[in-house]
């Protein structure tokens, strides 16, 4: 192939003409995208459990890059990794073309589209790798197998929204597994048959209408959070 072949063939300018191509090109890979999530069929994780404390909530991989960033700018910083480094990028990649308006069409020949290219690409991969490489192995899952009136109470457990205020090491209210290795079991009962009747400034609603049944399994499951 000859040296100047890249510049043989036709032009056409860019608006409308390149970039109605790749709107086309676009909309094609989206309508497949769509297809493929409407027919794939691909399974859900199961519903969020508050009281596992197993799980490490991670982002999907092509968002992982972002999430290492986070890692750099803690704290009154994250809206830089958030917002300030992304916007920054986006803008450089819509100027490119103006930067570099140049017909050549070699990567060699373009060194600042071919750089910036590179470079982001890089930072991206290196980013997205050390993410994955520093996700901790998730802990082991307790192999005790609950009992089927713990398995309603935990259904209860999360059909109450208990875990919304009740976290594992502490959220807006006290940790349960600590709560059911001090307290005995009819103490449980009283408290969540009355909240205000233990604690006048608790703001805790009141579980009385649960059946001695429904009652029942809620307690035996919130026992196996004492092992946990």
């Amino acid at each position: 192939m000859k040296k100047d072949s890249y510049k043989m063939g036709k032009t056409e300018p860019f608006f409308p003409d390149f970039l109605f191509k790749e709107a086309i090109a676009a909309l094609l890979f989206f309508i497949v995208l769509l297809l493929i999530v409407v027919f794939s069929h691909v399974p859900l994780e199961s519903l969020a459990d508050p009281t596992d404390a197993t799980y490490i909530p991670r982002p999907e991989w092509y968002f992982m890059f972002l999430f290492q960033m986070l890692k750099y700018f803690p704290g009154e910083l994250e809206p830089v990794a958030v917002f300030v480094l992304p916007t920054i990028g986006i803008i450089v990649l819509l100027l490119l073309p103006f930067l570099d308006r140049r017909r050549e069409r070699r990567p060699s020949r373009r060194p600042v589209a071919s750089a910036a290219a590179f470079f982001g690409l890089a930072g991206m991969l290196y980013l997205t790798t050390m993410a994955i490489a520093t996700t901790p192995p998730p802990a082991p899952a307790s192999t005790a197998k609950l009992s089927a009136a713990a398995t309603a109470g935990k259904k209860q457990f999360q059909d109450l929204g208990c875990g919304a205020c009740h976290q594992p090491g502490g959220g807006s209210a006290p940790d349960l597994s600590k709560i059911v290795a001090e307290r005995d079991e009819e103490f449980i009962r009283k408290y969540l048959k009355n909240p205000k009747a233990s604690n006048p400034n608790s703001i805790m609603p009141s579980f009385d209408s649960l059946t001695d049944e429904q009652m029942n399994h809620l307690l035996e499951y919130l026992q196996t959070l004492k092992q946990q």
